[in-house]
């Protein structure tokens, strides 16, 4: 029976081993060796230091970029052009491609994003491709003004989930039951009940409408 020394030995060397293969030079992900040929994404950050600035700008691009198409979406409800239409959804591309590349340096510095996040911004990718080649049919015309409702209220929810998850994520760092690496928590606990019951009340509402919202779309 191993004694608790030789356990905690063992723990340690365990740590040690991920932290050395962590740093160790690997190849992108596919997704990124098709944009940027081969790429070590751990060596692109380097220090400790570059990965805590990568994933604070990655931050603030997800939320000032949505706040851009917030007010984009608000000019297209009520201007019905299709250069207009061609340009958002070009902005859509250019910014669910830089997000996707974004994720999969962190994911290789030690985030913890998760793979079904990654294939949602691939699906958002083609849909949005379709989106930019549909000729202004009457199905188009028929379809485009409940679309730009429901991406504007999307954006909103965006950013009130943002808002509630930077929240979330900064005590359960403070109270070290998250990493700073880390851009989305998922550990329970007594001392966040409180924070996630007030905080998820108001905001579970939104999400669920924007579903349903989403459903009658479909």
């Amino acid at each position: 029976i191993a004694t608790v020394t030789e356990r905690q030995k063992f723990r340690s060397a365990r740590k040690l081993n991920y932290e050395i293969k962590k740093n160790l030079p690997s190849p992108g992900h596919y997704f990124m060796r098709f944009f940027l040929g081969g790429i070590n994404s751990i060596v692109l950050l380097g220090g400790s230091s570059r990965r805590l600035k990568f994933k604070r700008e990655y931050e603030d691009f997800k939320f000032y970029y949505t706040l851009f198409g917030l007010l984009f979406i608000a000019v297209l409800i009520f201007v019905n052009n299709r250069g207009l239409d061609m340009l958002y959804q070009i902005y859509m591309m250019y910014y669910y491609l830089t997000l996707s590349m974004r994720e999969h340096i962190l994911k290789a510095n030690g985030s913890n994003i998760k793979p079904w996040w990654l294939y949602h911004h691939y699906s958002v990718l083609v849909v949005t491709l379709i989106l930019l080649t549909w000729q202004p049919t009457a199905a188009y015309l028929a379809f485009r003004p409940n679309f730009y409702v429901y991406g504007f209220y999307v954006a909103i929810v965006q950013i009130l989930q943002h808002t509630y998850q930077k929240r979330r994520l900064y005590s359960q760092i403070s109270i070290g039951k998250a990493h700073q690496m880390d851009v989305a928590n998922e550990q329970g606990g007594v001392s966040s009940r409180v924070l996630i019951s007030k905080e998820l009340a108001l905001l579970l509402p939104f999400i669920l409408l924007g579903q349903a919202f989403q459903c009658f779309l479909a």
